[in-house]
């Protein structure tokens, strides 16, 4: 009696060992062809670099996007054809350079580009992503003269956040001389570049500039996520006395 029982569990261990092994297999193979029909698959860890960039003046806004595998230092890459890339509902075309790699470009109207704007991604399993970002360009408000006494220069921007940040580079004509290379804070639109700070500043012409430099994270972009560098850019010339 105790043999026919031993067997008869043995038999049923048997029985569930060939279940499980079944399953496990059925698994794998169904797992194996949805990799293989899954039109994502392998472009995961894509990772969305975008820079903006235009200055005051300038005709036109730049927007170059590039795709890199396995996060923000990773090579670049070109989408394959069953995937694509838009710009307010505009897709963009691939293209390449030596030092770069893959990239997508956008050359606009700086006048018509400033506002809101999207970026959609379809991925080659036809999955959707979709971010957003806004360039908002700034001015002087009201225009620096083209004269100014040493003491404190103060400018007023219209355009910016009530604190925001700029980079100011001020230089003069003279080699010698160390150059204002700082980044200040604007407080209800104005910055002050104190009298003590153009200690070093030779008299006479001297070159300003302006920089807006700005880097979100794009959170929805692609799985991996992305981000963005928008920059923006003032220029003028000035004559230092005292």
């Amino acid at each position: 009696m105790a043999a026919r029982l031993n067997q008869f569990l043995f038999i049923a261990m048997k029985a569930r060992i060939i279940i499980f092994l079944f399953s496990a297999l059925s698994v794998f193979i169904i797992s194996c062809r949805n990799s293989e029909t899954d039109g994502d698959a392998g472009f995961g860890d894509l990772y969305l670099d975008c820079k903006v960039w235009s200055e005051e003046g300038s005709e036109n806004a730049t927007l170059k996007l590039q795709f890199r595998i396995g996060g923000p230092e990773g090579r670049t890459t070109r989408l394959p054809e069953t995937a694509k890339v838009e710009l307010d509902g505009i897709q963009l075309k691939a293209d390449s350079a030596k030092l770069e790699g893959p990239y997508y470009e956008a050359v606009l109207p700086l006048k018509e580009f400033a506002g809101t704007h999207s970026i959609r991604y379809t991925s080659p399993g036809a999955k959707v992503y979709e971010d957003s970002f806004s360039f908002v360009p700034f001015t002087l408000d009201p225009e620096m003269p083209a004269v100014m006494t040493r003491g404190d220069l103060v400018f007023t921007f219209k355009g910016l956040d009530a604190e925001d940040y700029l980079r100011v580079w001020l230089s003069d004509t003279l080699f010698t001389s160390d150059d204002i290379n700082d980044i200040d804070t604007i407080r209800n639109g104005k910055l002050v570049i104190h009298r003590e700070r153009l200690a070093t500043i030779a008299g006479g012409p001297i070159n300003l500039q302006f920089h807006k430099e700005a880097q979100l994270p794009f959170r929805r972009i692609t799985p991996a996520g992305g981000r963005i560098y928008i920059t923006y850019t003032l220029k003028r010339m000035f004559e230092l006395r005292g």
